[in-house]
């Protein structure tokens, strides 16, 4: 008897823990946010191989635009996935041609030895996917 409530307890923590991960990412597709379709001069996108995003990487990129003078302005982060994936869509219209030369390179250096950050420049989105 004992063997039994024992099996029938490890599969009730089972299926339980596989509706918890089916409801997780039922609800992160509910809330995903898409850009909207224009013309994009940087995305940053923050990818995960099996253990999250770079969230070192991902605060100091934050850090930098909303302490930038100009403050340019962002999409909604498109986020995906259950390790946080996300994607920031930036048209930097706030900056002048030479601004925003420099605020991408500023973003490469903050960049370099991560490889869980990818960056796009002059991305055109066509409609919301």
């Amino acid at each position: 008897m004992k063997k039994v409530t024992l099996l029938l307890s490890i599969l009730f923590l089972i299926g339980n823990s596989n509706l918890q991960a089916n409801s997780i990412k039922i609800n992160s597709f509910m809330v995903d946010e898409k850009p909207i379709k224009g013309k994009y001069a940087l995305t940053i996108s923050f990818i995960s191989i099996g253990g999250g995003i770079d969230g070192v990487t991902y605060d100091k990129i934050m850090a930098y635009i909303n302490n930038h003078p100009k403050k340019p302005a962002f999409a909604t982060p498109a986020r995906r996935g259950r390790e946080g994936e996300t994607t920031l869509f930036l048209k930097l219209n706030e900056l002048s041609k030479s601004e925003k030369k420099i605020f991408i390179e500023d973003i490469e250096k903050l960049l370099v030895g991560t490889t869980l950050v990818k960056i796009q420049k002059n991305v055109n989105i066509k409609s919301a996917k």
